[in-house]
């Protein structure tokens, strides 16, 4: 089983000779961590090693090699990060859509109703009058633009 010390730079250099994050030997089936590192830039060197550990290499993990890595986490990163702002912004357009259309709908019901209250007056004045002719008592309604206001 391969054992995983995790060593300060100075013990790095100590034990390996130089200043890498990671370093594999698999004479002694060890892998030296460097002390301290993100928890992301970790797993890639560890994952660096072991492959190094599964080839029988001995070998580093230099920093030229992390600064490449610690790119692609970055962009990893604001890839995700740009993600997150775009569904909100899609969100917050799709609420805003859907408040426009609720408020069109409202306009489009008040305009027919006002549109439509002389219609609707003139049926009722009639509807009373025939009701009132046949000995029926159903009062008529006058619709007024303020009664109709108040619906919408």
């Amino acid at each position: 089983m391969t054992q995983v010390k995790r060593v300060s730079l100075a013990e790095m250099l100590e034990e390996t000779g130089t200043p890498a994050l990671g370093y594999s030997k698999p004479q002694k089936n060890t892998i030296y961590i460097r002390d301290g590192m993100p928890k992301g830039l970790e797993n890639e060197v560890m994952a660096h090693e072991y492959d190094h550990m599964s080839r029988g290499e001995e070998g580093p993990f230099d920093p030229i090699s992390a600064l490449a890595v610690g790119g692609s986490l970055v962009s990893g990163f604001l890839g995700a990060k740009g993600a997150k702002d775009a569904a909100r912004a899609s969100a917050e357009g799709s609420q805003a859509g859907i408040a426009e259309n609720r408020r069109q709908f409202n306009l489009s019901l008040l305009s027919n109703l006002l549109l439509n209250a002389p219609a609707i007056n003139t049926a009722n004045t009639a509807r009373s009058t025939l009701s009132g002719l046949l000995g029926l008592n159903v009062p008529g309604t006058q619709y007024r633009a303020k009664d109709i206001r108040g619906l919408v």
